[in-house]
């Protein structure tokens, strides 16, 4: 929370957080100095908790939600015009594939080869890719132990790690 005080700082209030019922309690909770109006605290992060629907218009983009899975717990998953941004997935429910279908970029999360409890795997993360049918897909989200290079020769056209620094022209 603390980093968002410095860019409520620069844009002169306080910046939109959207979450659903059960996160803003949560954040809430672990977060009280924050969100407290009793709070003293003068240099906390200037944010305020609006609800997340299927559907938010953000600075004039139209953003929308994908239900994806962590593990057991639903979280949220963004398209915004022909860009998705789908990390922390373990699994993609059905109903969610057609909202991602025209995409030109898909950002999406893959850990490593083993697999994880709440984390996709490299496969898992290909095959989505290739049902989804981005343009380009770039994964996110890697662990320390897949070597960019040889992962990256092993992975299909148009499938690619991100790395620090990548930017992405996107349509809206």
């Amino acid at each position: 929370m603390r980093p968002l005080s410095f860019i409520a700082f620069r844009e002169g209030g306080p910046i939109p957080l959207y979450a659903s019922e059960k996160t803003k309690a949560t954040l809430e909770q672990v977060y009280e100095y924050t969100f407290s109006p009793k709070s003293t605290y003068e240099t906390r992060a200037k944010v305020r908790l609006e609800p997340l629907a299927a559907r938010n218009a953000v600075h004039g983009v139209d953003f929308l939600r994908v239900p994806v899975m962590h593990g057991t717990l639903e979280i949220a998953g963004f398209r915004f015009g022909r860009t998705a941004y789908l990390t922390d997935v373990s699994a993609i429910p059905e109903e969610s594939f057609a909202l991602l279908e025209g995409l030109d970029d898909l950002v999406l999360s893959a850990l490593r080869h083993q697999p994880h409890p709440n984390h996709a795997t490299v496969e898992q993360a290909v095959e989505w890719a290739r049902r989804i049918g981005a343009k380009r897909t770039w994964l996110t989200h890697i662990a320390h132990d897949l070597g960019h290079e040889s992962t990256n020769q092993a992975l299909p056209d148009g499938v690619a790690l991100a790395y620090d620094g990548l930017e992405l022209a996107v349509t809206l």
